[in-house]
């Protein structure tokens, strides 16, 4: 299978504006959509709750397991 993923919250920012082909996501959007991700069981998020410290998301293996089956 996939060996686990973590991105920095900038990192995935970045990547999904870059899949999107776009030069920004605005900050609003992007957290509604990852807080939904999070809600739907696809993301994972990694948070030590102290500020300035880094935030870090992931797929879920179910995310995963959909992805190579292509169920989404």
């Amino acid at each position: 299978m996939f060996p686990e993923r973590k991105l920095h919250y900038l990192d995935l920012k970045r990547k999904a504006a870059q899949l999107l082909e776009r030069t920004t996501i605005p900050s609003e959007t992007f957290n509604i959509h990852v807080k939904k991700l999070i809600n739907d069981g696809i993301l994972r998020k990694e948070d030590s709750g102290g500020r300035g410290k880094p935030v870090y998301y992931w797929l879920t293996p179910r995310a995963i397991k959909e992805h190579i089956l292509c169920l989404y």
